[in-house]
């Protein structure tokens, strides 16, 4: 809960507010002032054990997360490019912590899923597979299946997503 509760934090601490404010002149009455707050989305880059990932494409236990660390504006696009713009946040898992990555589930030089064009994690289409990181301790209660829509002309193959749904174990 505390790992997670730092998580939701760090994305705060990446997001920020742009407070604008307008000024409203009407000759028959006084001043007025009005201030309003609008929110930019932020995509923080994520750094687990050094694999770049998003937060939609993981899927971390809290209760494996060692560290969490921040990097905002200079420190960030220092170390990791144009692609740190809205900050970094870098989690450092406990020892021994081994993910699926990819290549577990995707692989057509082994025959593995070679149809399979989309990833759908947790209920959300990854934008980008490649980032694709998940606990393996994740693995004790999850389902993996396979939605197939056949393509328009017989000669096209079928695009396959690939649904994972994971869900951690409660350790007490």
């Amino acid at each position: 809960m505390k790992q997670t509760l730092l998580l939701l934090v760090a994305v705060l601490l990446l997001a920020s507010a742009r407070v604008s404010s307008q000024t409203i002149v009407n000759e028959a009455r006084p001043v007025k002032s009005i201030c309003t707050v609008s929110y930019q989305p932020v995509h923080p880059l994520v750094v687990v054990d050094d694999f770049e990932t998003d937060m939609e494409s993981m899927s971390l236990d809290p209760k494996n997360i060692e560290s969490i660390t921040i990097l905002k504006n200079g420190p960030s696009t220092k170390k990791y490019g144009d692609k740190a713009k809205d900050g970094v946040i870098v989690i450092t898992t406990k020892p021994n912590i081994q993910f699926f990555k990819i290549t577990d589930f995707i692989d057509p030089s082994k025959d593995l899923n070679k149809n399979v064009s989309r990833i759908q994690l947790n209920g959300k289409i990854l934008m980008d597979m490649s980032k694709l990181l998940i606990d393996k301790t994740a693995f004790t209660n999850s389902m993996i299946s396979t939605e197939c829509k056949a393509g328009n002309d017989l000669k096209s193959l079928p695009e396959e997503t690939l649904v994972i749904s994971t869900k951690f174990a409660d350790k007490k």
